[in-house]
């Protein structure tokens, strides 16, 4: 028996090291996590920031949860791959009379000692890894506290207990396989066999990839789509959400499992191709592994796409949150004449260092198409000004787009213009937009998203008009007044008047909205009024954010980091696999006088393929629905994202590469 598992793991054991290495890896993220979670005093820095991070434990838990069952189904799928490889061996072992039960027995040990080789040392990276883990997330939090290795035995026990149970199962799953092998071999040839490009096979791949390309163009305009579906019929817009990822993925997985197989076979019949030698050995490995790997590369896909999504997603938000401060209060105070009032003090005075007034009116204003009078229904409050007050609070705040407007042109200012945009704001042109009490009409010339002085000190929306117009609208004024304090004294400010600070309220009745009364600025609350807070800081704001964002981005770079390396790992598992079936093609080859380099450069020629399809499918998968996200996000930027996608391919990369050099010691 000893003897039986030695050659096995001998034989195996570029493989077997490779699977010991990724569960191990998944092994120290969970004991790292654990470890994190069981350190009440770590915790505790964390959850006395503010009422936000009180639920930081529980959201550890998830992530801890989410992960194991991961890591479960990854070792599962993977152990699958593993055992359907050694079938030929334990075929062989059956042949010459060897009992089903040794066969078994050997399989159950040989999970249980490479079960014991990960746990131990999964535990031990953990160990080293948990001092990084814990840093990140107070960093990222804003929590600055040294943190040292985090040794927890009661997690340690907990994981080897846990994980010796699943390699075990595992080994019963590969002995009861192994009782169940079939004695008649089937021939590499029928598993490979070649898809003909032609017939009805032609057909289904060209209606995969046709399906495919009208699903990625229908996910681009997903928001227009799915709001013009909702105004034609009733739940149109709900079966819309649903159909167009659904047809996405059935149509992917006909691309991969037809399309792209004939494809390669129509390549390998060009003449141009069939004289390149390296050119039609590259073509033939890859078709022979497309049709090997359909399940492996649909699923490393799916995976890819969830991963950057997440990872995209996460960066995207921590991104958005640092913005929509930014977009809320653009300098370090902002105040209402209300909020003057409550705020000026001696104290208050010491502290700025630089004051801007942004005289604006108050006017409700209705939007109407191009020479409608009488609008669509859209009537709600304007915070209007005049263009040279909007440039000059553009030297000072210098994220604000210029704007050049002739007489009776408008530029419109709201929250989420990339939504409205791609709903009912961007069906026309061109837009007019009459306020409703002076009958006064202007033509939108562009929609911006950027407030003066940060959205927060609006009660709505807002509008930039020629001077000329806003000195002639009658309406109540609204002055607005930005501050910048001196270094360090916002977060003192703040503390002393944020338990102070009232609220500002302007109604929104339909008697104001028409135009039978003009709105007025009050310090209580109606059904309909619109509010606003009257004073209002940055840097409470941005702590704020650190925190919540902080700890969603911890979250989300730690469930990327393990599915980065699930869906690498199965894929370079799976070509050093098809790797050793191909040994003797090789060495055949070698034997005619191939040279190495040759051999080499398709080697890697072929690796490249496979991992850029998931790759590539999954980039393009996760951009649009990081898209449709950000429509909602209004903007947020996709700078991370694209940094998020380059360490992605780098990852790739080096598992490629690393899978090259294994292929050729294979």
């Amino acid at each position: 028996m000893g003897q039986l598992i030695r050659t096995s793991l001998r034989r195996h054991r570029t493989v077997n090291r490779l699977y010991v290495l990724m569960a191990a890896a998944m092994i120290a993220v969970l004991y790292a996590v654990l470890a994190l979670i069981e350190d009440d005093r770590l915790l505790a820095h964390t959850i006395d920031v503010n009422d936000l991070t009180a639920v930081v434990p529980a959201l550890l838990v998830i992530v801890l949860v989410v992960i194991l069952l991961f890591a479960i189904v990854f070792l599962l799928y993977m152990n699958s791959i593993l055992i359907e490889w050694r079938t030929a061996s334990i075929r062989v072992y059956r042949r010459l009379g060897m009992p089903v039960s040794r066969i078994g027995l050997g399989l159950l040990l040989e999970s249980l000692l490479l079960g014991a080789a990960a746990t131990v040392l999964g535990i031990g990276l953990g160990w080293v890894f948990s001092k990084f883990l814990a840093m990140m997330l107070l960093r990222l939090m804003g929590v600055h506290k040294a943190v040292g290795l985090l040794w927890a035995p009661r997690a340690a026990v907990e994981l080897a207990v846990l994980f010796l149970v699943v390699y075990a199962v595992l080994g019963t799953i590969n002995a009861i396989y192994a009782g169940n092998v079939e004695m008649t071999a089937e021939s590499a040839a029928n598993r490979t066999s070649r898809i003909p490009a032609s017939g009805w096979r032609t057909l289904v791949a060209w209606a995969g990839a046709v399906v495919l390309v009208l699903s990625y163009a229908a996910a681009y305009n997903l928001v227009h789509l799915t709001y013009l579906m909702a105004q034609r019929y009733h739940g149109g817009g709900v079966w819309t959400l649903l159909a167009v990822p659904a047809l996405g993925v059935l149509s992917l997985y006909v691309v991969f499992k037809v399309s792209l197989p004939a494809l390669f076979v129509w390549l390998m019949k060009r003449p141009k191709l069939r004289r390149n030698a390296a050119a039609l050995m590259t073509v033939t490995n890859v078709h022979k592994r497309l049709l090997r790997n359909v399940h492996s590369l649909f699923l490393t896909t799916l995976l890819a796409t969830i991963t950057i999504t997440v990872l995209g997603s996460g960066a995207i938000l921590y991104q958005f949150g640092q913005r929509s401060v930014t977009r809320s209060v653009a300098l370090d105070m902002v105040a209402s004449s209300t909020g003057v009032k409550q705020a000026f003090s001696k104290d208050t005075a010491a502290v700025i260092k630089r004051a801007v007034v942004l005289p604006t009116k108050l006017a409700a204003g209705r939007l109407s198409e191009p020479n409608h009078a009488t609008g669509d229904g859209d009537e709600t409050i304007y915070n209007v000004m005049a263009l040279s007050d909007y440039t000059r609070i553009r030297r000072v705040q210098k994220g604000l787009p210029a704007l050049t407007l002739g007489p009776h042109q408008a530029a419109m200012i709201l929250f989420g213009r990339t939504l409205y945009q791609h709903t009912w704001l961007g069906k026309r042109q061109h837009w007019g937009l009459t306020l409703t009490r002076t009958h006064q009409r202007f033509a939108v010339k562009t929609v911006t998203g950027t407030f003066p002085l940060g959205d927060s000190a609006y009660f709505d929306r807002a509008l930039v008009i020629p001077d000329r117009d806003f000195r002639q609208l009658l309406a109540p004024a609204d002055p607005l007044t930005g501050y910048l304090l001196k270094q360090g004294q916002s977060g003192q400010a703040a503390k002393q008047l944020n338990d102070g600070v009232g609220e500002d309220y302007v109604g929104g009745s339909a008697a104001i909205l028409t135009g039978k009364k003009a709105p007025r600025v009050k310090a209580t609350a109606g059904a309909a009024d619109f509010g606003r807070r009257a004073v209002q800081f940055k840097a409470p704001l941005m702590g704020e954010m650190n925190v919540l964002f902080g700890m969603g981005l911890f979250i989300v770079i730690l469930l990327g980091a393990v599915f980065i390396v699930a869906t690498a790992s199965i894929l370079m598992i799976k070509q050093l696999m098809l790797a050793a079936e191909d040994h003797q093609a090789r060495t055949i080859l070698r034997q005619l006088g191939m040279p190495q380099p040759l051999e080499q450069r398709v080697a890697a020629a072929q690796t490249a393929v496979i991992f850029a399809l998931p790759l590539a499918f999954g980039t393009l998968n996760s951009a649009l629905m990081i898209r449709y996200l950000s429509m909602f996000l209004n903007d947020p930027g996709v700078f991370l994202v694209i940094v998020i996608v380059a360490v992605y391919i780098l990852v790739y990369l080096a598992f490629g590469i690393l899978t090259v050099r294994l292929t050729a010691r294979t």
